[in-house]
């Protein structure tokens, strides 16, 4: 054969393995950047902060590390066990306000999962960052610690703690006396109170377990947990008429109870008529995954949303993934008459599920949504006059454009942008999965991302951001985003994007 007619043949085969190998190419690259967390970008990144230790960003997954009010800008760090290299001087010791109080031994830490579960001890560090754009360390506790705001002004913030109150303390019967303790701070941390009233109470015993929304017009309103049954000879038993979502008007100190017009949660016997034919419904849990929400609409308007998630299966099929799930959605407005809050009618949509809702300082809210039969989310913005749910762009996940299951880390609604976090779970394709074709067991790969919008999500960016847990926290009122490049001991600084313009 000639050369030029080697060269001839020679071409067209090049083209062919190019044309073969590119998609192959393309596909692994997709699947190794929506697992490694290493695509994406940023935008007028910058050093925020900087830090004494690296214990004082560390994150246990139980809230924004990162808390912004109108006067000061706060961290909190939990970690398994204390830094000695520390400077602890200037810091209060929040247990020594609860240890020892009318001669009771107190102050001793429940952890992440309580004490009786034999889970190791958290501690907790409280910063505040100075002029010099470095976190000082004002208090530390012996136990995980979220934080939440006292006021529009800023002024006092509490710490939500996992410490036991003093023995004494569960001597009456007020179930404040139930509540891990809460301290307050009403001059940047100068000086710490403990809260004996406690924080939203009937919300949570562990008070760092409380999520308090408080809204544009002082009201602090947190769930208890849902579904509120207890489970008789296998059946559901719903415990009175409230609803679960309670509310303040004086700091959390008291509560009223929103009273439920009909059932917010649905039972297993409504469900069971609600699953696909053949099926049966899944899981431990007798009503599945609840996840409630609660926005202030207007100055005596407000609405709660209540999603349910269970799977389902074909009981003749040996797989162990389900075959699909069930959603279910109710909500219904809330109306102000006086001081008190009442509930309108509950409504209820079959083949929705909100997996995040937020709301911008304008008072617009937004959604995180799934439709049954989709694996893929979609972003929602809700009418505030009807309630209507509109759905827009679907969210992205960590291997877009491929396909693949979302759930939502974080979500948060800022003044001219939205972000979220969320991970992916890509099933592997069967014609590259040989594990499944000998057995018939599914592979998936998981991933995290973090994506922003600032066109009310019609499309979407990705963050060069640690999907897990390197976002720290975000300042709706400036659109800007606190990070972490994560990993390193030695890394002592804190990144922020600032990712819109007034």
């Amino acid at each position: 054969m000639t050369r030029s007619r080697r060269r001839a043949v020679a071409l067209p085969l090049l083209i062919v393995a190019l044309a073969a190998g590119l998609p192959a190419s393309w596909f692994i690259w997709t699947l190794a950047k929506g697992h490694g967390d290493f695509a994406g970008g940023h935008v007028d990144t910058r050093e925020f902060a900087t830090l004494q230790s690296y214990f004082q960003r560390r994150d246990d997954g139980l809230c924004d590390r990162i808390f912004v009010t109108a006067k000061a800008t706060w961290l909190v760090g939990v970690v398994d066990s204390p830094d000695s290299s520390m400077d602890l001087g200037g810091s209060t010791d929040l247990a020594e306000l609860i240890r020892g109080h009318d001669g009771d031994n107190g102050g001793a830490a429940y952890g992440v999962f309580g004490a009786a579960t034999g889970a190791r001890a958290k501690y907790g560090y409280i910063s505040r960052l100075n002029d010099n754009g470095q976190f000082d360390l004002v208090a530390r506790l012996n136990s995980s610690a979220c934080m939440a705001a006292g006021g529009p002004d800023g002024r006092r913030v509490y710490v939500l703690s996992g410490m036991e109150r003093p023995d004494n303390a569960y001597d009456n019967d007020g179930p404040a006396s139930r509540q891990d303790a809460v301290f307050a701070t009403a001059d940047h941390g100068e000086s710490w109170q403990w809260q004996r009233e406690g924080f939203m109470v009937p919300s949570s015993i562990t008070a760092w377990g409380v999520r308090p929304y408080r809204d544009a017009y002082d009201t602090v309103w947190a769930w208890a947990r849902l579904p509120r049954t207890q489970v008789t000879n296998g059946k559901p038993i719903v415990d009175g008429d409230g609803s679960g979502l309670y509310y303040s008007t004086d700091e959390g100190r008291s509560t009223t109870e929103v009273v439920q017009t009909s059932p917010l949660v649905a039972s297993r016997q409504e469900l069971e008529a609600l699953k696909p034919a053949g099926m049966k419904l899944n899981g431990e849990a007798v009503v599945g995954e609840v996840t409630p929400h609660v926005m202030r609409l207007g100055v005596d308007r407000a609405a709660v949303w209540v999603s349910q998630q269970i799977g389902y299966s074909d009981p003749t099929d040996t797989s162990p993934y389900n075959a699909g799930a069930l959603h279910l959605l109710r909500y219904a407005k809330l109306s102000r008459s006086g001081d008190e809050w009442r509930m309108g009618d509950v409504e209820q949509n079959k083949d929705m599920e909100i997996q995040a809702m937020g709301q911008g300082p304008d008072g617009r809210v937004r959604a995180v949504v799934r439709m049954a039969g989709e694996t893929g989310s979609h972003i929602a913005r809700i009418d505030p006059a009807s309630l209507e749910i509109n759905t827009a762009a679907k969210l992205p996940g960590a291997f877009a454009p491929l396909t693949s299951s979302e759930y939502v880390r974080g979500f948060w609604v800022g003044k001219h942008s939205m972000v979220v976090n969320v991970g992916s779970s890509y099933r592997v394709p069967t014609w590259i999965n040989v594990g499944e074709w000998l057995s018939g067991d599914e592979a998936h790969i998981s991933g995290n991302a973090v994506f922003y919008s600032v066109d009310d999500g019609r499309s979407w960016d990705r963050l060069a951001i640690p999907g897990y847990q390197g976002v720290l926290g975000f300042d709706a009122a400036t659109d800007r985003l606190f990070w972490h490049k994560g990993g390193s001991y030695e890394d002592k600084s804190i990144q922020v994007d600032r990712l819109a313009e007034d």
